[in-house]
């Protein structure tokens, strides 16, 4: 279960640890749905283990490692076993503290509508 305590098990200076440096960037797909509390615990764990390497990124969120958050925000929200409306909606990333922090982007083009030879089957499908 995750609170708002809740940090990722990466200890400083592991070989986990040191990959998470070496990434330059960091993708988590179906992001609205999952609970606030885990970007949190992200960003605190990032925030920590990236301190050692320069102090500015302890500062800053995610410790200045780029996310790409996707998903659709109007599709699902986060599940919380027999939480009310007013619960669900509070969990949603959107009311982190990080929310501030993020740059949102619209995609408004369907690229796999775009190929060429696309039945008009297939475009069903998307």
């Amino acid at each position: 279960m995750i609170t708002n305590l809740s940090i990722c098990p990466i200890k400083k200076g592991t070989h986990l640890a040191k990959l998470i440096y070496k990434t330059e960037l960091i993708i988590w797909d179906e992001a609205p749905m999952c609970h606030k509390y885990c970007f949190e615990a992200l960003d605190k764990s990032l925030r920590d283990i990236l301190s050692d390497t320069n102090n500015t990124q302890a500062d800053k969120p995610f410790g200045c490692k780029p996310i790409l958050l996707g998903g659709d925000f109007r599709q699902i929200l986060p599940v919380i076993s027999g939480g009310t409306k007013e619960q669900i909606i509070e969990a949603s990333s959107n009311h982190s503290y990080l929310w501030q922090s993020f740059k949102i982007f619209h995609l408004i083009e369907n690229m796999r509508l775009s190929r060429p030879n696309l039945s008009d089957q297939d475009k069903k499908i998307f």
